[in-house]
């Protein structure tokens, strides 16, 4: 079983729009990383623990934060349902 202490030694606190204004209990350090689409790569959850899978996006403006929220998110966990099996995400 975990064990959680309050308050917490890491973490993130995030002003009321979700944005993050401040990290705190680890030392960010800036990282070189190599971005590969990963397409024409055949890759599964279970080797990988990730998938690409083929959909439309959504017609909506993106920077409509409460869209996104209520339309964007349900569509993305009707996604990960829909690839993974799974009842509940």
């Amino acid at each position: 079983f975990a064990t959680y202490t309050f308050p917490p030694k890491v973490g993130v606190r995030r002003d009321l729009a979700g944005n993050d204004v401040e990290v705190f209990g680890v030392d960010v350090q800036p990282v070189r990383v190599e971005a590969r689409s990963g397409r024409g790569e055949r890759l599964t959850l279970d080797e990988h623990g990730v998938t690409l899978v083929k959909r439309p996006f959504l017609d909506m403006d993106y920077c409509e934060i409460d869209r996104v929220i209520s339309e964007y998110y349900a569509e993305c966990c009707e996604l990960v349902k829909a690839a993974t099996g799974a009842r509940k995400v």
